[in-house]
């Protein structure tokens, strides 16, 4: 049985009064109000590219058909949609689920239509979840993608990393890891191309490094791009959680090139000790010998930079350029076999000396025409971007796993996929000027909107605030899609 939205009764007032002689009349007679005006956008670009509607129909669907109200469709759609406006939980669908804005983006009337799925029928589905659904998932992640070029690019390079998300409770595969991170966790892994397109959004048990599974989820996506143009030439960046031998043959194997971060250890350093000492030597030529080594060292750089931090702005940032350019850096490449390793690779050592010492940082790779330089600094540190990407993911998402099931959060994690992935859209729709904002930003300037919907016989009226700030761009967008079909 379909439900509609109750009327409101609009009888009662109240007045307040603040001091500034004119009282402060609050009713309920203020229309058809929503505060998520732009959610249609989003709603348009689902339309275009059919994200969700793709992943609907590889879902296996588990309700009894004879007793379900709502489709598959509109109940993923509509938590895709709420995940984008910041509010991801299920039971945040019982507020929304009469929302103009929501209702309108998933293709119901905002007056008369249906009212979205409740917190119950969203619980079902991802309970319902199981391990098939899951690889069904992960593939039209990549299918999606691959489905979306128009023609075969030259050139994929692959962003491929690690993320711990801390939870709060007893959720199965929710486990605690030691070190840097000291929590009860997951750590699911994402892949990423270079524009920041999410290929990979697969969870992981908290104690899971990034080879076991991290390997398996790489070459799948490896396969699959392969397979759909056989003449791509693919890249893959990493950090030292992927150094697997295994992994090195086989991408070697494909004629894939990576530019994979491995730790030092004492192998590795009796070989670079040559510019190791180029670096000191430089740095006593440039600046003398450094200032803050040994334990009284280290009490001195803590001491000098409090002392910085609390000047005033101009001499603050004075304080801290000429901090900063008291380094000096060396580039350098060896010959490397570890004993896992069945033969010699090119690892590629940069070299930093400052006031605290030496720090080494060392990147396996297989590019053989490039110089230590351009591959550390055009080909590795790029990979930093995966690491804005995960944050613009878990930050701008509000990203929370806290089910009970770990096949639930792994759906939830998804779910939380295709929302990054539309507001991903969303961001190459707008000017220049404002491709650089993140994901959170995106939801606050266009998607939390508050519009005024008023309906007729043939259309619905969506206006927008006077003081909206953002009102040319909200209808820039809104032209571009309109253009688009």
């Amino acid at each position: 049985m379909s439900t509609k939205t109750k009327p409101i009764e609009t009888s009662s007032q109240v007045t307040l009064s603040l001091g500034d002689g004119k009282p402060l009349v609050v009713s309920r007679n203020g229309g058809n109000l929503t505060p998520l005006g732009g959610l249609p956008l989003l709603g348009k670009v689902e339309r275009l590219l059919g994200l969700v509607k793709g992943a609907c129909e590889r879902l296996k669907d588990h309700r009894t058909m004879s007793l379900i109200d709502h489709q598959m469709f509109d109940a993923i759609c509509m938590r895709v949609l709420s995940i984008t406006a910041g509010m991801p939980a299920a039971d945040d669908a019982d507020s929304l689920r009469t929302d103009a804005g929501l209702k309108k983006a998933i293709g119901h009337d905002p007056e008369t239509g249906q009212d979205g799925p409740s917190q119950s029928t969203h619980c079902r589905i991802e309970n319902a979840v199981d391990e098939k659904d899951l690889r069904s998932m992960h593939d039209w992640l990549v299918d999606y993608y691959i489905r979306c070029r128009r023609k075969p690019p030259r050139r994929i390079v692959l962003y491929c990393d690690g993320s711990a998300v801390e939870t709060y409770g007893h959720q199965e595969e929710s486990i605690y890891r030691g070190g840097k991170y000291g929590k009860e966790m997951y750590f699911p892994l994402f892949i990423f191309d270079s524009t920041g397109w999410i290929l990979v959004s697969e969870l992981r048990a908290g104690d899971q490094g990034e080879v076991k599974r991290g390997k398996t989820a790489l070459v799948a996506v490896i396969k699959k791009l392969k397979a759909a143009w056989p003449q791509v030439r693919i890249g893959v960046r990493a950090d030292a959680g992927f150094n697997s031998p295994w992994l090195f043959k086989w991408l070697e194997a494909l004629n894939v090139d990576y530019a994979i971060g491995i730790a030092g250890n004492f192998a590795v350093a009796s070989l670079a000790v040559d510019y190791f000492r180029e670096a000191q030597k430089k740095f006593k030529r440039k600046f003398g010998a450094p200032v803050f080594t040994g334990t009284d060292g280290r009490r001195k750089k803590q001491k000098i930079h409090a002392q910085i931090r609390r000047m005033k702005k101009q001499r603050r940032k004075d304080a801290l350029e000429d901090w900063n350019r008291r380094r000096v850096r060396v580039y350098g490449e060896i010959s490397y076999k570890s004993k896992t390793w069945q033969a010699d690779r090119r690892v590629v050592c940069r070299c930093d000396y400052t006031d605290s010492g030496l720090l080494c940082r060392y990147v396996v790779t297989n590019i053989t025409t490039a110089d230590p330089r351009y591959i550390y600094e055009q080909e590795y540190c790029p990979h930093a971007n995966v690491e804005r990407s995960i944050k613009e993911f878990k930050n701008g998402l509000l990203l929370r796993l806290s089910c009970e099931k770990s096949t639930a959060n792994a759906f939830r994690l998804i779910l939380h996929a295709f929302a990054y992935q539309l507001l991903y859209h969303l961001r190459q729709l707008l000017r220049p000027k404002l491709q650089s904002l993140s994901i959170g930003t995106i939801r606050k300037m266009f998607i939390n909107v508050a519009a005024k919907v008023t309906c007729s016989e043939r259309r619905v009226y969506w206006a927008l605030s006077n003081t909206y700030t953002h009102a040319v761009d909200f209808l820039r967008l809104c032209r571009k899609l309109a253009r688009a079909g």
